[in-house]
């Protein structure tokens, strides 16, 4: 009796260590993983959303080109390559 189970906690520990070495070697598992634990997440706790964004004069719904300021800015690239952008007053 107490050999059958040390042996399937044997099998059961040797199957855990093969998958947590995968975890550790494929990046694709892990990926894959977490692809698999944000879905069960997204099924217990996600619901959808209950109002609606609308243009303020009651057209519809809002683009993404709607959201962003129009207003006037001076792009500058520094020598090492970063871009800025800064409102132009």
């Amino acid at each position: 009796l107490n050999k059958n189970k040390l042996t399937d906690e044997k099998s059961t520990l040797e199957e855990s260590r093969k998958t947590l070495q995968d975890l550790m070697d494929n990046d694709s598992s892990v990926r894959k993983v977490m692809a698999e634990e944000f879905e069960d997440l997204k099924d217990k706790f996600g619901v959808p959303r209950k109002t609606k964004i609308v243009k303020e004069d009651g057209s519809g719904e809002l683009d993404e080109v709607d959201l962003v300021q129009n207003s006037r800015s001076v792009i500058v690239v520094t020598r090492g390559g970063y871009i800025k952008r800064m409102p132009l007053q």
